[in-house]
């Protein structure tokens, strides 16, 4: 059986930036994106798919805070949700501080104030022009590359499978 890594996010620009990220900086990842609707949502989703699929999950949201305090009750109140479900080793969660596009900016050196409509258009050119080390360089990029590496190591290498085509699905369920 192949698994791929869940990835549980915010909306859907997130996944789509997201994704465009792990296609650069790891490819050999396979990864499956599921678009939550927005943050109340993140917990109630990923148990769902945690128990429905019973692969590794990655929560993935904004603090919309500086607070580094913030960032660690994120992390622990969504590993939390899924405790129950899933073996500590395939939880993880992971949150961006103040939030991705920002994170993604600032890697990239792009300005995006006043964008609104093209941003996530913005970023994913910006991130398309990036080097993996450029990317990397950033220490919030840097600790969620760190993280989707050990929790894409808990998979053994017979059940993984090699960057198929990406999907996601809102939790409306619809497909993108």
């Amino acid at each position: 059986m192949n698994i791929s890594l869940i990835f549980v996010v915010e909306g859907k620009n997130d996944a789509i930036l997201l994704r465009k990220v792990l296609q650069l900086c790891m490819p050999h990842v396979s990864s499956r994106f599921f678009a939550a609707q927005g943050k109340i949502m993140l917990a109630s989703v990923a148990r769902n798919i945690a128990a429905d699929l019973r692969s590794p999950v990655m929560i993935i949201g904004d603090t919309d805070s500086l607070d580094k305090a913030e960032v660690r009750h994120f992390r622990n109140d969504h590993i939390k949700a899924l405790s129950t479900l899933l073996p500590s080793n395939m939880i993880d969660a992971f949150a961006f501080s103040p939030d991705l596009d920002t994170v993604i900016a600032e890697a990239t050196q792009i300005e995006i104030k006043g964008l609104k409509r093209d941003k996530v258009q913005a970023l994913q050119q910006a991130i398309g022009k990036a080097s993996e080390s450029q990317l990397g360089a950033d220490p919030q990029l840097e600790s969620f590359l760190q993280a989707v590496e050990s929790l894409w190591a808990v998979i053994t290498p017979a059940q993984q499978l090699v960057a198929p085509p990406a999907t996601m699905r809102t939790s409306a369920g619809r497909s993108s």
